[in-house]
């Protein structure tokens, strides 16, 4: 009989024991939705203490993993970080909302390579374009934009990559790296397909892929468009020097007066190209009068620049003048 009066004591123990545990859970999960972080956390190592003191060897998952949250909540990343690391290294196959908190706890203490680690498992684990995209920003703050442009690339060959900003970054990439054809492929999808705005900055950065990739006629197409929907100096300007290496001086010479239309005259960097327009169509008398308004206008660079050429068309057309009566005899 007193071995049945211990017997249900030792049970009646176990069960308050019991009893006090889920009742602590049941606290530290109302604190913790209530934003008492660091409640949750008291009631929390109440049960860890308890634990330890039965030298129990069962690893409460949920437990720490809400310990783990707290402690990121409480801006105490390195706490979190070990709590959730240590789940995820017992755990045969780690929940996705675990990775989430050891990648945000990581990327909160700018740890970029160890949040690069967890992001890679994500991409293997999931597969989500989110986490390729966020991966492929954290190659880009490592420097590694090779690794950077596979992701973005892969995402766009699945044509999974439809945010204006990514289709703009890989574009900017690609020519950074070199490839200026696949910049101009990536931004010419991304404003034929309205996923990429087609605004004078856009259509210039696509303008200038294809200059880049030297193909001048596709380039002043785009410029072309540029210029009919945008009053933008810049675009302008672009297409104008476009003209000038093409040696379609006429052409040239209208956009940079459209320019200086526009500009109210004032530019002398400008009035200096139209007047090197002006001298390549022959005509001296308006070259002349453009390099002297670059010349009077301009700084020391574009005054100087302006003084030569204007050396230059004088002895052109002192040249013209002393050949006419020769000709005429």
């Amino acid at each position: 009989m007193e071995f049945t009066t211990a017997r249900k004591t030792h049970n009646r123990q176990i069960f308050l024991k019991s009893l006090l545990i889920s009742t602590h859970r049941t606290l530290a999960q109302l604190w913790f939705m209530a934003a008492g972080y660091r409640k949750a956390l008291s009631y929390a190592e109440q049960i860890r203490s308890a634990d330890a003191a039965a030298d129990s060897r069962h690893v409460d998952n949920s437990l720490q993993v809400l310990m783990a949250h707290c402690h990121y909540q409480l801006s105490d990343y390195r706490s979190s970080t070990a709590l959730i690391s240590s789940v995820i290294e017992q755990a045969d196959q780690p929940e996705e909302s675990w990775l989430q908190l050891l990648r945000a706890s990581y990327q909160a203490q700018n740890d970029y390579e160890k949040t690069a680690r967890v992001l890679e498992t994500m991409v293997e684990l999931f597969g989500k374009p989110d986490y390729f995209l966020a991966l492929s920003a954290i190659y880009g703050q490592l420097g590694q934009q090779a690794r950077q442009i596979s992701l973005l690339e892969s995402l766009h060959e699945k044509r999974q990559l439809t945010s204006a900003s990514h289709l703009k970054a890989l574009g900017i990439l690609y020519v950074q790296q070199g490839m200026p054809a696949k910049a101009a492929a990536v931004l010419g999808y991304g404003i034929d397909s309205n996923h990429l705005e087609a605004s004078a900055e856009n259509l210039r950065l696509l303008a200038q892929a294809w200059l880049r990739a030297r193909n001048n006629d596709s380039a002043i197409k785009v410029l072309v468009r540029a210029s009919s929907l945008h009053n933008d100096k810049k675009v302008d300007l672009l297409l104008a020097r476009t003209f000038l290496t093409m040696r379609d001086w006429e052409s040239a010479a209208t956009g940079l007066q459209r320019v200086l239309d526009n500009q109210g005259n004032k530019d002398s960097e400008v009035w200096l190209l139209l007047g090197m327009a002006r001298f390549h169509q022959g005509d001296y008398a308006s070259a002349e009068s453009a390099f002297i308004n670059a010349r009077d206008r301009g700084k020391a660079w574009v005054h100087k620049s302006a003084r030569q050429w204007l050396n230059h068309v004088q002895a052109e057309q002192k040249k013209s003048m002393t050949a006419t009566p020769g000709l005429a005899m």
